[in-house]
């Protein structure tokens, strides 16, 4: 959440924020204001990467900006970045695996699913992934079709 507070897409030019409300982009120019940038347009991440003003922004490259902007967000080097403790929960659950018996923390998990080892999912997402692979793109193709 601090990363979502502390991160945010600064924009240069009210033309980048077409699709925004009058509302929605006074609102921008009052936030940016707040944090300091004059003349500018600042959107707040929200505490997820389903943005929403990436419904309403019509102009692709913003909307690529504020995607990326969310999706790294905890990926910046500061005190906000989350990777090195991701690093650490892995080895821990790699760790919990072994000294239970097992070969890794998803041998341990699986145990009592229904899938019961990594073999059997690895399995079902060997057969899977050509029909979803189809099926992505061919809604890539509509979705082309569209912004042609």
């Amino acid at each position: 959440m601090a990363a979502s507070k502390a991160g945010a897409l600064v924009v240069n030019n009210v033309a980048e924020l077409a699709g925004l409300s009058a509302s929605e982009i006074d609102a921008a120019a009052r936030d940016a204001k707040a944090k300091g940038y004059e003349n500018k347009w600042l959107i707040s991440l929200q505490n997820t990467t389903q943005q929403p003003a990436l419904q309403m922004l019509t102009n692709r490259a913003t909307r690529q900006k504020l995607y990326e902007a969310s999706w790294s967000r905890s990926q910046k080097n500061d005190s906000n970045d989350t990777r090195n403790i991701i690093a650490q929960i892995a080895m821990i659950h790699a760790k919990k695996a072994k000294l239970l018996g097992f070969e890794n923390f998803a041998a341990w998990k699986l145990q009592n699913q229904m899938a019961k080892t990594p073999e059997v999912v690895q399995d079902f997402f060997a057969k899977l992934v050509p029909a979803a692979v189809n099926k992505a793109k061919m809604e890539t193709a509509d979705i082309q079709a569209l912004i042609d």
